[in-house]
């Protein structure tokens, strides 16, 4: 799966992420060939707020589309969910004080791995993260 397949699948699974991408894209300058760095970054945002107000069901879907592109992604795939989601959605609950609970409840396997590797990482235990530049 491709850069862009990632994008459109994520778009087609949830309208907050559709319309959060689409005014992310009207701001970019033409012509510009969308960023998967750029979506994940986006989708953080967006998980960050399905998590507290998830009326439409949205975020199993999202979650669905990154365990994907996580499981069967390339390395640099990999790397950017881990960095622009994971790390990011870690952050952003140990900064605000909120569980994670509930969205590690959600996770599929491949990115449950992962999360727990960020949170190693965070809390300085000696767990290896996967090398996924080889």
């Amino acid at each position: 799966m491709n850069d862009a397949e990632i994008i459109a699948r994520l778009r087609r699974a949830s309208p907050r992420f559709e319309s959060w991408w689409r005014s992310t894209t009207d701001a970019s300058p033409d012509g510009e060939p969308p960023a998967l760095a750029d979506a994940l970054t986006d989708l953080a945002i967006v998980i960050d707020q399905l998590l507290d107000r998830d009326k439409r069901g949205e975020l199993p879907a999202l979650l669905a589309v990154v365990e994907q592109a996580y499981g069967c992604g390339t390395n640099e795939q990999r790397l950017l969910v881990r960095r622009h989601v994971l790390e990011a959605l870690r952050e952003s609950c140990a900064l605000t004080g909120a569980s994670s609970r509930p969205l590690e409840a959600l996770l599929g396997p491949e990115c449950r791995a992962a999360w727990a590797d960020v949170a190693n990482a965070r809390t300085g235990r000696s767990v290896p993260a996967p090398n996924l530049l080889t």
